[in-house]
Order: C-alpha cells, then sequence, then structure tokens
C-alpha cells in the first residue's frame, strides 16, 4: 500500500513559518492561571463530582475558543499534521511520525467544544442566549458547519489509517489493529480493509484479513492481497504441518529419553522404520442372551446421579490428613510425599517463569484440554528456545563471556545453568522492558509536542496531561502496547485491541 504524498511545501522540521490568523497571544500568567484551573479542574472531574464537571468544561471551552474558534480552524491544523507526519514517515521517521498522527488525532477529538458554547447548571442554553455571544455559536446553531463534517471523518479515519501503519513498522502489533479496526469501522473502503488486513496479517491472522477484505472483492487491488494472503496461509499451514511428522517412535524418545550425540549422529526418520503389513482378524459373533438388568431403569438412573454426586463431592472436598493420628512409618511416608508434590510444584512453577507469559497461558491450556505429554514436552522446548533466542539477542558481551565460562566448566549441571541463565534473563528484562522502544515512545512524545511551535498551549497542557496520567498509571505496565494505551488517553475514545465476537480463545 503506497501511503499519501505530502505537498512539497511543508516544512519537515514541524515549523510553519508564517503563523496561523487563528492563533492568538495568551498573557503568560493568564495563561498558567487556566493552566493550574484546568489541572485542578481535572482531578475534580476524575473524582466523579458532576458540578466540578460542568465548571471544567466550561474553563475548557473557554480556553479552546481562544485558539482554534472555528472548526475549519481544527481541520488546517490537523491536516498540517497529517501533512509534515506523512512526510516524516515516507523518510522512515515511523515514531516521528506517529507523535504527528496522534497529535492530528487529538484535535479533532470528539469530546472537545470547537465553538464557544455557554454551559448552564439547569440544562440547555435559554433562548435569545445567541444574540448576546460571538458569531461561533450562530454557525453553529445554523448549522452552516455541518458541511465540513464528512470532510472531518475523512481526515480522522486518515489520520487513523496512517497512524495504524507507523505501529505496524514499529512491531505494535496490537495498536495497529486497533487503529485500523477503527478506521474500517467509522469509514469502510478498499484502502481501509487493505490496512486493517495488513495488521491482521502481521499477526498471522489470515482467515480474519480474508474477511474483512471479502466485501471489496470487486477491487483489483483487493484482489491480488486476497491472492497472497491465500498463499501465505497456504505455507503457514503446510510449515505448521511438518512439526508433527515425526513418528511415534521418536515422539516418545522426546518424552522419555534424552538424547546425547557423541561422535556418529544417529538418523532417525520414516525410513528407518519399516511398516509391517498388518492383518485384521475377524472375531466370529458370539450369540449371547441378553442378560437381565439387576435394577430398574428409574433406579438404575437415580443410583448413578448420586454416584456423580458422591465423586463431585469427593473431588472438591480437601483431603484432611491429620498427622498426629498416623504411626511413625505412615506419617513419614506421608511428609514425603507432600513434600515430592511441593517439590513438583515448584519445578512446574519454574519451568513456567523460563518462558514468555503467552506461552506460560498456552501451556497451561493445552494442559487443561488433555494435551499428551509428548505435545507438551515439544511445545515446551519450542518455547524454551523462542525465550532464549530473545534472551541471547539482548545479551551483552560480558554476560555472554560470563554464561560461556560457567557453561565449560567441568561437572557442571544443566540446573546450574538454568539458574545462571534466569539470573542473564532478569537483568535482561530489566533493562530492555516488553515494547521498550514504543516506551521511548512515549517518553519523547511529550517533548516533541512541547517543542513544536504550531502547536497551541492548550493542546500542549492538555496532552502533556494525558502523558503524566500515562506515565502515573500503576497498570501501565502490564500493557501490552503501550502505544495503544497512549492512544486512549490522547483520543479521547477507547481502542479495543480485540474486536466484537472474539474472544481470547479464538485468537
Amino acid at each position: 500500500m503506497t501511503e499519501e504524498k505530502a505537498p512539497e511545501e511543508v516544512d519537515v522540521n514541524g515549523k510553519e513559518e508564517v503563523k496561523s490568523s487563528h492563533e492568538m497571544n495568551y498573557d503568560t500568567k493568564e495563561l498558567e492561571a487556566i493552566v493550574q484551573e484546568m489541572a485542578l479542574l481535572e482531578q475534580a472531574r476524575m473524582s466523579g463530582n458532576p458540578q466540578e464537571s460542568i465548571n471544567f468544561e466550561r474553563t475548557r471551552g473557554e480556553c479552546l475558543r481562544d485558539h482554534l474558534k472555528t472548526k475549519e480552524a481544527i481541520l488546517e491544523k490537523a491536516s498540517s499534521f497529517k501533512e509534515k507526519a506523512n512526510r516524516l514517515f515516507e523518510n522512515k521517521e515511523y515514531a516521528i511520525a506517529l507523535k504527528g498522527y496522534l497529535t492530528g488525532l487529538w484535535l479533532m477529538r470528539e469530546d472537545r467544544l470547537p465553538f464557544p458554547v455557554v454551559l448552564t447548571d439547569s440544562g440547555p442554553t435559554p433562548r435569545g442566549v445567541a444574540e448576546t455571544i460571538e458569531i461561533g455559536i450562530e454557525k453553529c446553531a445554523s448549522g452552516q458547519v455541518t458541511d465540513l463534517e464528512d470532510t472531518f471523518e475523512i481526515l480522522r479515519c486518515q489520520l487513523l489509517s496512517n497512524a495504524s501503519a507507523s505501529c505496524l513498522q514499529l512491531c505494535d502489533l496490537d495498536a495497529a489493529e486497533a487503529l485500523a479496526f477503527e478506521a474500517h469501522t467509522r469509514r469502510p473502503s478498499p484502502k481501509t480493509a487493505l490496512r486493517f488486513a495488513k495488521a491482521l496479517e502481521a499477526k498471522s491472522e489470515y482467515k480474519e484479513a480474508e474477511r474483512a477484505l471479502q466485501p471489496f472483492n470487486d477491487n483489483a487491488v483487493v484482489r491480488r492481497e486476497l491472492l497472497t494472503l491465500r498463499q501465505r496461509r497456504d505455507e503457514a499451514k503446510a510449515k505448521f504441518s511438518q512439526i508433527f511428522t515425526t513418528t511415534p517412535a521418536v515422539a516418545s524418545t522426546l518424552e522419555k529419553v534424552e538424547i546425547h550425540h557423541s561422535g556418529k549422529e544417529e538418523q532417525v526418520g520414516n525410513e528407518n522404520i519399516e511398516e509391517k503389513p498388518t492383518t485384521i482378524k475377524k472375531k466370529k459373533k458370539r450369540s449371547r442372551a441378553r442378560k437381565k438388568p439387576l435394577y430398574p431403569e428409574s433406579e438404575q438412573q437415580a443410583r448413578r446421579a448420586e454416584a456423580r454426586k458422591e465423586a463431585d463431592q469427593v473431588r472438591t472436598t480437601p483431603n484432611v490428613i491429620n498427622l498426629a493420628e498416623l504411626d511413625d512409618q505412615d506419617r513419614e511416608a506421608k511428609i514425603q510425599e507432600i513434600s515430592q508434590a511441593q517439590d513438583r510444584m515448584e519445578r512446574d512453577a519454574m519451568a513456567l517463569s523460563r518462558i514468555s507469559a503467552s506461552d506460560a497461558l498456552t501451556l497451561q491450556k493445552m494442559r487443561q484440554d488433555g494435551a499428551t505429554q509428548t505435545e507438551l514436552a515439544r511445545f515446551y522446548a519450542s518455547a524454551r528456545d523462542t525465550e532464549a533466542q530473545r534472551v541471547g539477542a539482548l545479551m551483552t558481551d560480558e554476560e555472554k563471556i560470563k554464561f560461556k565460562t560457567i557453561a565449560d566448566m567441568p561437572g557442571v549441571t544443566n540446573d546450574q545453568l538454568d539458574l545462571c541463565f534466569d539470573a542473564i534473563r532478569q537483568a535482561v528484562d530489566v533493562r530492555n522492558p516488553p515494547m521498550g522502544n514504543n516506551r521511548i515512545i512515549v517518553e519523547e512524545t511529550k517533548e516533541y509536542i512541547t517543542n513544536n511551535d504550531s502547536t497551541t498551549s492548550t493542546v500542549k497542557n492538555e496532552i502533556s496531561h494525558s502523558l503524566q496520567a500515562y506515565k502515573e498509571k500503576d497498570d501501565h505496565k502490564k500493557q501490552s502496547s503501550p502505544l495503544l494505551h497512549l492512544a486512549r488517553h490522547i483520543l479521547g475514545f477507547y481502542l479495543y485491541p480485540m474486536r466484537p465476537g472474539r474472544n481470547q480463545s479464538q485468537r
């Protein structure tokens, strides 16, 4: 997909040579007072006080009225941010381009007050008040500005779509999917469908991507993309099926035996196993007289229900053992059994901690679904390899030397190597938290907006407040997508990382 070309006269550095006519200079002390008041009112609004919420919206409307008086001014400012971001995207400066797209979306936020509106505590504005206030209310009341709504929606979808492309380049797949889905939901078109499909394809959700493109099958570009998706889906399916082509003999070996290659390699494959023809002997049917049931049908059903109830009660009731009532030999055996069970639980917890959180959840789900030990062992080995590759790519030279020194020591065990690797992995995670590059982008966004002369003071204040709220929020560490979390603050509406009708098990 090709990005929109930005006009050549746009300044790439993010600064306009001539200030727009709708930007007015504020007195510094007055601006500081309003900013401080808005911060206090924001705290009161978050506490759920309706009266303070009304005061907050009134103060906010007064600030915006002195900067961007009309929707034309907002549209012009957001368009300039999009054009500059497009130029940056073409230069492969995806992080800075994303900041420009998010800032443009903030300007077009749906819950902001683009016109000087009089808010009262009792309800609607009284009749005749439009004659005593600024011309912006008259334009809003007469509906002259409604012609721009379609232009607003087109620009908003373009910004959402381009922000999705930036997140895709930054490998933030959740944010890319959510932003593309929002754009496609607001204004479905072949272009938004293609962008949405690209985000889904990056997450290997080929069927969902095909489903998004199917309504626009009459478009030539969409048809080509559908063919490409089907080819990649078939390739992924073929590659996935190769994992399970192992013979039963090798599968049992993976589960029970640890193969050590010394000297000559042993080749175990399908060609080394001779398939012997099996003959099926037909058993002769014996005619047996049907035995008469011991109990009537109704009594049998009642007995089965009672047995199931007792079995459920035994399964759910904890087995409490009084060790004092046991003799020395039984007590010793029971203590040893409990100790072994605790050791198994600790080993399982340690094993799960050595793979990624998503792989650990998948492994637990496989256990609940009744997967065999061979399947669990194969999946765990693959997850360990993936985690080892991730940590190895982020290890420093000093850490690599230390690990190699310990690995080369005579008599070192696998448990000792695992403990050493765990310590290095913890140090790597401290230096490189999940989505580390994107967290840097979140921190830099405040500096970018503050240094941009074409951004109004009110915009700077509110976006800075959103960034501060993001930074201070405790649960941001649990987010898999920091950029998505930041977008929720700036855009003023919640972007769902999962589409309606789909649960986590379907992903």
